[in-house]
């Protein structure tokens, strides 16, 4: 059910939370709901009927922590993911790069394979035949990353239904882009401490353009979707073949960072409940 998306999407959003400050870039953080003054018509219910219908995408993402003075705490991690709705099954591939590592993913609807460039192995096993069950499994759900998942809860469970719109949407500029902004709450919590800002394109389809999860800390862990393709990828994008001198391995190890048991309580995790 959606309410997983919230799950998914809170973990992930502890697990790129990093302990290190570098030097800040030129990339702003998101606007605050407070700046612009234009409202728009409900930008949730256009994103979340746009997202069920779409038979495919290709996307770039990224996500940036910033402290409380909008400062970024580490480098970027950004990545891609392609989406195609397909006859028959599900299908994606994600690939992330920056941060802390990379790695490339590729799902047939029945057996997910993770390559690591850095190792050159990879491995293959088989994924749950209901789709909205991969927001589950926290292995795939830490190593996409919070901007990927958050894109697959959209396309996979409703996954919009899980917001609550708190204030009226506004007309915020997001880089050369202009972007309905909403404050949300997750739709079982009541506590304000779990607010996360939704934005979405305000001309043309209302695609998903930013999310911001405010941090207990004051800081926020911002996505970011840019460079949207709209319609099913081409089908030599959506495989992957391992090198020949490439090495399968039965499991490959979840880097520490990446690992959920490292990541309790950081977000407010444990507050979100579950069903």
């Amino acid at each position: 059910m959606p309410d997983r998306l919230i799950r998914s999407l809170t973990l992930a959003a502890c697990l790129a939370t990093p302990i290190a400050t570098v030097a800040d870039d030129a990339t702003p953080p998101m606007p605050r709901p407070d700046a612009p003054t234009n409202r728009t018509s409900d930008p949730l219910a256009a994103a979340a009927m746009l997202m069920q219908d779409l038979e495919g995408f290709d996307v770039l993402v990224s996500t940036v922590v910033r402290d409380a003075d909008g400062r970024r705490l580490a480098p970027p991690s950004r990545g891609r993911i392609a989406f195609d709705r397909g006859a028959d099954r599900l299908r994606f591939v994600a690939e992330t790069w920056g941060g802390s590592g990379s790695c490339r993913m590729t799902c047939d609807g029945t057996t997910i394979t993770v390559a690591d460039p850095v190792s050159r192995t990879f491995e293959s096993r088989p994924i749950s035949d209901h789709p909205a069950a991969w927001l589950d499994d926290r292995e795939l759900t830490a190593r996409l990353g919070p901007a990927a998942i958050h894109l697959l809860g959209l396309v996979l469970d409703d996954g919009l239904s899980a917001f609550r719109a708190t204030g009226p949407a506004r007309v915020v500029d997001l880089g050369p882009t202009r972007a309905s902004l909403v404050p949300c709450r997750p739709a079982r919590n009541d506590d304000s401490s779990g607010e996360i800002r939704l934005a979405f394109a305000a001309d043309g389809p209302a695609l998903p353009l930013a999310v911001a999860i405010l941090l207990p800390s004051g800081g926020a862990v911002e996505l970011e979707f840019h460079d949207w393709t709209l319609g099913r990828p081409a089908e030599d994008a959506m495989f992957m073949t391992p090198p020949a001198d490439w090495r399968r391995v039965a499991s490959l190890p979840t880097p520490a960072h990446l690992d959920p048991t490292t990541a309790t309580a950081v977000a407010g995790a444990e507050s979100v409940t579950e069903d």
